[in-house]
């Protein structure tokens, strides 16, 4: 599961966007690192393989400038620092993160489509990487990022059909359907951050002259104890001043919240987490959400699992105890350490 952040507000968004990653990377992210900022006019990027302290060694992604913008953590993954988000479209407008997978939406793709279509606009891809068996091939050696892949669809539709980033997102659903939430950032729209959610985590919190998007509300600096769930199978942009929705049609619908299962389904995590030896890992907790529902419906489980953890941690009851893995990339040119958290309770 990765993480994402977004801001907008006041103050420079760097330093607060990597403090909230670091705050929320050990809930399975920190295998590549990326952050983006608009600044007069101009998107500014910097990206790694590793966590965000091998982000701030190696890049000057703390002094980014501007107000606005959004950062990601990923899990492992073949590629270099490019196979890390956000991605830029080819002429630099846009720059997106993602979170999620194809999921129960495997057989509604079109990708062969959208790959064609896109050759024929002489679209290139940054995170072109040598074809390892796992990934879906943009031609007959290499495999790209999925996330880049849809970045330069959504730069396309805009094109095309002159929609803005959170109707081009919207749209790319329609035959790239996935389970899957999405931050975007435009620079002709340099005071919003876009979002798609289907049923991926996403987190917002509000103070007069700020917002805070996340995959989990503890990634929200302290004070900011007040925070919603931008709603599934919907798109919209964000300011300063209100959120914009637009509610949409997904060719499976996702199942809605029950507030009974949220009950039982956080009575099956405290057993799980008071009866384990050890802390247990996030990814643990969010797979047991589908033994509530039938298997054919299209869940918000990783939601659910985020949204009882910030549960615990208002409550003061969440220990998270970090600890330390090594990640390799696959060529084996970067070794690093990975923080991860374990998840315990206090008695």
């Amino acid at each position: 599961m990765c993480n994402i952040a977004g801001y907008i507000g006041n103050r420079r968004a760097a330093p607060i966007l990597i403090e909230m990653m670091q705050r929320e990377e050990g809930l399975y992210a920190g295998h590549f690192t990326g952050i983006s900022t608009i600044y007069e006019g101009k998107i500014y990027t910097e990206k790694v393989v590793g966590s965000v302290e091998r982000l701030l060694r190696r890049t000057n992604a703390m002094d980014l400038p501007g107000n606005i913008g959004i950062i990601h953590g990923r899990t492992p993954g073949p590629g270099d620092r490019e196979w890390a988000h956000p991605f830029m479209s080819n002429d630099g407008r846009i720059a997106i993160c993602e979170n999620g997978s194809i999921g129960k939406y495997e057989e509604t793709q079109h990708f062969d489509a959208v790959l064609e279509r896109l050759r024929k606009e002489g679209v290139h891809y940054d995170s072109l990487a040598p074809d390892d068996g796992k990934y879906r091939k943009v031609d007959d050696t290499h495999i790209a990022h999925g996330s880049d892949v849809m970045t330069q669809f959504f730069r396309s539709l805009m094109k095309s059909d002159g929609l803005s980033l959170s109707r081009a997102m919207e749209k790319a659903m329609e035959d790239f359907a996935e389970e899957i939430v999405v931050l975007g950032l435009d620079r002709e729209d340099p005071e919003a951050i876009s979002f798609l959610r289907v049923n991926c985590p996403m987190m917002v919190s509000r103070n007069a002259n700020e917002v805070y998007l996340a995959t989990s509300a503890i990634a929200f600096p302290e004070g900011q104890t007040e925070a919603t769930v931008l709603p599934p199978s919907s798109s919209g942009r964000i300011t300063v001043e209100e959120t914009q929705i637009h509610h949409f049609q997904m060719c499976k619908p996702i199942e809605p919240t029950d507030p009974k299962m949220m009950i039982k389904y956080e009575k099956l995590l405290e057993e799980m987490v008071r009866n384990s030896p050890a802390p247990l890992k996030f990814s643990k907790l969010m797979v047991r959400a589908g033994e509530f529902y039938p298997e054919d419906k299209v869940l918000q489980r990783a939601q659910w699992a985020y949204e009882i953890i910030w549960k615990w941690h208002n409550e003061g009851r969440l220990v998270l105890t970090p600890y330390t893995v090594k990640y390799r990339t696959l060529d084996e040119e970067v070794e690093t350490d990975v923080v991860q958290f374990g998840i315990s309770l206090k008695e």
